[in-house]
C-alpha cells in the first residue's frame, strides 16, 4: 500500500513496487491522478487497485484498510509518502496551516499505522516506511510549522518501531 500516491516519490515507489511484482493498493485524495497511476502501472504489467481517502480521516483510512484487504489480504508493505509543504516566519504562519500540515503528516501517519498495525499484529509481520523530510532531523529558520509536523511524524515512527517491531513489524522513517 502506497499512502500519498502522488507525482512524487509515492509514484516513484508503487511503480518500481509494481515492476517488482507487488500489487499495489495506490491512495490519495485526488481519484484522477490516482486512476492515471493505476492505469500507468496495469499498462506496465503491474497489478494496482486505485482507492481515494483522506490519509488524515480516520473513518476513510478504516474503510481504505478494508477495501485492500478484499482484494489483496493483510498488507506486507505499507509505505506513508503523503506530500505537504510550507515555508513561512513564525509570526506569519497561521494556526490553520501548522494543524494541516499536523493532519496530513503526523495525525494521518498515526491512523495509517493504526489501522496497518491491527492487521499485521495477529500474522505477526509487516513493514510500515515512513517518508519524511530533513526538516524532521535539521531546524532552519522559516520552517516552523513543517518541522513541528514532520518531527511528529519522525517521532512516531521511532515510538512504533520500539511498540510493534518487538511482534514482528518493522518500522523505518526515511529522509
Amino acid at each position: 500500500m502506497i499512502v500519498g500516491a502522488g507525482s512524487g516519490t509515492g509514484a516513484a515507489v508503487a511503480k518500481r513496487l509494481a515492476a517488482e511484482g507487488w500489487p499495489v493498493v495506490l491512495t490519495r485524495r485526488n481519484a484522477e491522478a490516482l486512476d492515471a497511476l493505476a492505469a500507468e502501472i496495469e499498462a506496465a504489467g503491474g497489478r494496482a487497485l486505485a482507492v481515494a481517502a483522506d490519509a488524515g480521516d480516520e473513518a476513510e483510512v478504516s474503510a481504505l484498510f478494508e477495501t485492500a484487504a478484499e482484494h489483496f489480504g493483510t498488507p506486507e508493505l505499507v509505505v506513508f509518502a503523503t506530500a505537504g509543504f510550507a515555508m513561512g516566519h513564525l509570526v506569519e504562519t497561521e494556526p490553520s496551516r501548522l494543524y494541516e500540515l499536523w493532519q496530513g503528516s503526523t495525525l494521518a501517519g498515526f491512523l495509517i499505522a493504526r489501522e496497518a498495525a491491527k492487521r499485521m499484529l495477529p500474522v505477526g509481520s509487516g513493514s510500515l516506511l515512513f517518508i519524511g523530510a530533513t526538516a524532521s532531523v535539521k531546524q532552519s529558520a522559516g520552517f516552523s510549522a513543517f518541522a513541528a509536523a514532520k518531527h511528529g511524524l519522525r517521532a512516531l515512527a521511532g515510538s512504533l518501531a520500539r511498540e510493534v517491531g518487538p511482534q514482528g513489524i518493522h518500522v523505518a522513517h526515511l529522509i
